[in-house]
């Protein structure tokens, strides 16, 4: 089960970049071309991700290609909120 807040994925998006997320595939390569979105734009998107999330993206997994696609991003997002919560756990 997916933990990631489509909500707050979805106002990112429309903040940063006026970009309705239920209105696009989930699979396109957000560099495409197709979101009009810049590389730069990711940079950005990245950001917002890890504040609005409270996680920490790791280099590795941008270098492999896991922010390229809504879906990959998202997928990751879960990991990261999974693994902050597994790391929860064992503090307490």
């Amino acid at each position: 089960m997916k933990s990631v807040d489509y909500l707050i994925l979805n106002r990112i998006f429309e903040e940063r970049l006026g970009l309705d997320i239920s209105l696009v595939d989930f699979n396109t390569d957000m560099l495409s071309g197709q979101f009009g979105i810049e590389p730069r734009d990711l940079v950005y998107l990245f950001f917002d991700i890890e504040r609005e999330f409270n996680i920490t993206i790791p280099e590795k997994d941008i270098v492999s290609g896991e922010f390229k696609t809504l879906n990959r991003m998202i997928n990751l997002i879960d990991r990261q909120l999974k693994k902050n919560r597994e790391e929860t756990i064992q503090n307490v």
